[in-house]
């Protein structure tokens, strides 16, 4: 609304044609529209028009949510005779509005959340060599060891194809994102990345038959993880198969082609948590019910997913309050195959922390926290992100065994490790490993300019052909160097001033030339 000239309130939407409404509509949120639709009949209309609610749902016909509706005529007063049938799991729903019913029947359902449902990897086309298995990617961390990825066995043709299938947490799971990180090998020359031309995803309840088949996706050079993204069609299922086309990268030495993979990761829950929304759960039921394997899965008792894993969350909090955190740690660790990895992937050390653990060291060894990690060091086992975070906020305070576990080939490799240990000079080469392995290329400029490693800066750039800004790395020099090693680094770079794409003026400028004495510098440049 807006007030005119004689301070009366306007109904603009009412007051402008179909279609620029519609598009003002466009603009606004789904929530809020639900909201808005209370205004008056006419905003109801308006809102109403399925074009508004197609393009915030974003879902395409699939076999689960189907739809055939006729678009909307522009023309207000036609606007009641559009007939559409809304057909979800099998389930038809008469609307005038499918995107919106859709909508309604979803909202307070968190397509989002962020559950781990990756269990267990069951099946292989192949692997090169049996400590590169489909079980290396469960841990959706970057580790520095050589075999921590799958990769398939080398080929020579390069349209070669090959497939992982892995078994999810519950017996009916809602798929809302699948992330595929592929490896690179940065110990090789060239830091290749063994991407396959494309691949896609299949889901069903059963590893011999799949309902639901993805497009294919094309791998783009040079972009290692992807984020396949589901919801919100709601795809249920209770195995994953992910299908793998071509291949893209030699290996230097046997010169054969491979597909290699870092980690696979799902996000999901139990199809039982939207068993409020009856309309909804009873159609998925429905169609779950006709598809192979379903009615198997449902017969076998549960005996190691979610019963077991409230059993001994049960069991971890009975200790955890008897301040027995030793036999707390012992039970996460000794949980049955997967759960302990699900456990420690979803936090479990966080129920070990309070905020004063950051503070003092001394008495490191009363705490609960010491328990867990002397378990971990016990298991010998690759460590969690969260882990690896905690025993990075303990080592850099000085902690002598928590020190000795960073050098070790099991923490998880990531940017934020590599914030918090380049603060501590014998940790900065881990940070520098960290900002190489995640790409974070500028954090690493910048750390060899703190450590005034002038010259591996040149040997980074040169040997991966990345584009580095020498201008700003010298005036970041200014605040740290004298005038000589400035000088000294600038002729080392115009050493390769054929290979390197340099301001000349701008180069000038931030050295400071007309304040430097310096004439065969100043001629070569000008030379150039």
């Amino acid at each position: 609304e807006i007030e005119n000239n004689n301070q009366n309130k306007i109904d603009i939407i009412s007051n402008i044609p179909f279609e620029q409404a519609i598009f003002i509509m466009n603009l606004i949120c789904p929530k809020q529209l639900l909201e808005l639709r209370l205004v008056c009949k006419y905003w109801k209309l308006v809102i109403s028009d399925a074009s508004i609610w197609k393009n915030f749902i974003k879902i395409k016909p699939t076999n689960h949510f189907m739809y055939n509706f006729k678009s909307s005529l522009l023309n207000k007063k036609d606007i009641s005779s559009i007939q559409s049938k809304f057909e979800f799991y099998s389930t038809e729903i008469q609307t005038n509005n499918p995107f919106q019913t859709y909508f309604e029947l979803i909202k307070g359902f968190d397509l989002r959340r962020q559950t781990q449902i990756l269990y267990e990897g069951i099946e292989e086309s192949s692997n090169d060599h049996p400590s590169q298995t489909i079980k290396q990617t469960l841990k959706k961390v970057n580790n520095t060891g050589l075999n921590d990825f799958w990769s398939s066995k080398g080929s020579d043709n390069e349209d070669s194809e090959e497939f992982l299938i892995y078994s999810l947490r519950y017996k009916a799971n809602i798929i809302n994102q699948v992330e595929i990180a592929f490896y690179r090998a940065a110990y090789q020359t060239g830091n290749p990345l063994y991407l396959p031309k494309g691949f896609r995803i299949k889901i069903g309840f059963s590893k011999s038959d799949y309902h639901f088949t993805s497009q294919i996706y094309e791998t783009q050079q040079n972009e290692g993880t992807y984020f396949i993204n589901l919801a919100p069609e709601l795809i249920v299922g209770k195995f994953l198969k992910i299908e793998f086309f071509g291949r893209t990268q030699r290996q230097p030495g046997d010169d054969l082609f491979y597909t290699v993979v870092d980690y696979v990761s799902v996000s999901g829950q139990n199809l039982d948590s939207i068993k409020s929304k009856s309309e909804l759960y009873n159609s998925i039921i429905n169609y779950c019910m006709n598809k192979k394997g379903y009615q198997e899965l449902i017969s076998i008792k549960d005996n190691d997913d979610e019963e077991e894993l409230i059993k001994i969350n049960n069991q971890v909090d009975i200790h955890l309050k008897k301040k027995d955190y030793k036999t707390a740690s012992q039970i996460i660790f000794n949980a049955p195959k997967g759960l302990s990895v699900l456990l420690r992937n979803n936090g479990a050390i966080e129920c070990f922390l309070n905020d004063k653990d950051f503070e003092n060291i001394n008495d490191l060894e009363k705490k609960p926290i010491y328990a867990y990690i002397n378990e971990l060091i016990k298991h010998d086992c690759n460590f969690t992100v969260e882990e690896t975070i905690v025993i990075a906020k303990i080592a850099v305070m000085g902690h002598a065994p928590c020190c000795k576990l960073l050098f070790s080939d099991k923490i998880a490799i990531t940017e934020e490790l590599g914030d918090i240990v380049r603060k501590v000079s014998k940790f900065r080469f881990i940070a520098a490993n960290c900002y190489f392995n995640c790409l974070k290329y500028s954090k690493l400029i910048d750390l060899y300019i703190e450590l005034q490693m002038f010259d591996q800066i040149v040997g980074f750039a040169l040997q991966y052909s990345y584009q580095v800004d020498f201008c700003k790395v010298i005036q970041k020099m200014k605040g740290s160097c004298n005038n000589e090693k400035i000088l000294k680094f600038a002729r080392f770079i115009f050493q390769f001033s054929n290979v390197f794409s340099i301001d000349i003026d701008q180069f000038k400028s931030v050295i400071g030339m007309e304040n430097i004495a310096n004439n065969d510098l100043m001629q070569h440049i000008d030379n150039l």
